[in-house]
C-alpha cells in the first residue's frame, strides 16, 4: 500500500482540526485511495501551552518541513502572504505537493504560485 507523508506548517486552530478529521477518518481515506495516509510531522513557532500529539514529530522550524524526506503532501496552514508564500514556493521548488486553503495567498501570489 503507498504511503503518504503529511507535513502540517500551522497547529492552531485549523491546524488541529485538520489533523483530528485526518485521524478521524484516516480507514476511510484508506478505503477510498488506496493509500494510508498520515501526519509525519507539524510544525509550529510555539508549543508553549499545546498538547503535542502522539506519534507525530512536533518541531519550532517550519522552514524544514518543506525539505523534509518523510514528506511528501505540505498543508500550509498558518495563513497570510509573506511567510505562507516562502514555504509554498520552496516546497513547490523542493519536489513536494502543496495544498491551501488560504484565500489571502491564492489572492495576493497566486498568479506566481501557478507559473
Amino acid at each position: 500500500m503507498k504511503k503518504i507523508r503529511l507535513g502540517l506548517l500551522g497547529y492552531g486552530t485549523v491546524g488541529q482540526g485538520v489533523l483530528a478529521l485526518l485521524q478521524k477518518n484516516q480507514a476511510e481515506w484508506k478505503s477510498k485511495t488506496g493509500s494510508d495516509v498520515s501526519v509525519s510531522v507539524i510544525a509550529k513557532r510555539n508549543w508553549d501551552g499545546i498538547e503535542k500529539p502522539a506519534n507525530i514529530d512536533c518541531i519550532t522550524d517550519t522552514a524544514s518541513i518543506v525539505s523534509r524526506d518523510d514528506v511528501d503532501v505540505v498543508l500550509e496552514l498558518i495563513g497570510g502572504t509573506d511567510i505562507a508564500f516562502d514555504l509554498v514556493m520552496q516546497a513547490l521548488d523542493n519536489g513536494k505537493h502543496v495544498v491551501t486553503a488560504n484565500k489571502a495567498l491564492i489572492a495576493a501570489k497566486g498568479n506566481e504560485i501557478f507559473q
